[in-house]
């Protein structure tokens, strides 16, 4: 929402390519959206996932919400994800998609903030990928 999201995964982005690794990105919003086929294929041969979303209406993004479960469905080994949220009026997203995916997945981080990621939530972001690299 507002660019704000996509800024904290630009941030990740750099943080998980300075390790060494190579990130794919997936991309689903209220005007565009990647293929799930492939993001379902990539999330089953990596070493562990990264999503991003913002607080919509007090829950999850409609889009993020329906590839969670998907992911849930899908993948049938424990991987290690990080959780980056943003919200406006309240820190909602964040915690529920810990709390569906905890079920299947091994949390690493939840990151929640208010508006534009600030330098405490960057630095945050790069403590939550060092941690999520060395679970993986």
């Amino acid at each position: 929402m507002y660019g704000f999201v996509e800024k904290a995964v630009m941030e990740v982005i750099k943080e998980v390519e300075s390790y060494g690794f190579n990130v794919k990105v997936f991309k689903f919003t209220d005007t565009y959206y990647d293929s799930i086929g492939d993001l379902i294929g990539e999330a089953i041969d990596s070493k562990g996932i990264i999503t991003g979303t913002a607080t919509y209406e007090s829950s999850i993004f409609p889009y993020m919400n329906y590839i969670v479960q998907l992911l849930i469905q899908k993948i049938g080994v424990q991987k290690p994800i990080l959780i980056i949220s943003c919200y406006g009026w309240g820190g909602v997203a964040g915690k529920q998609l810990s709390s569906v995916l905890s079920k299947k997945f091994k949390i690493v981080d939840v990151i929640e903030f208010n508006g534009l990621p600030s330098n405490k939530i960057i630095e945050r972001i790069k403590r939550g990928v060092e941690r999520l690299i060395t679970i993986a």
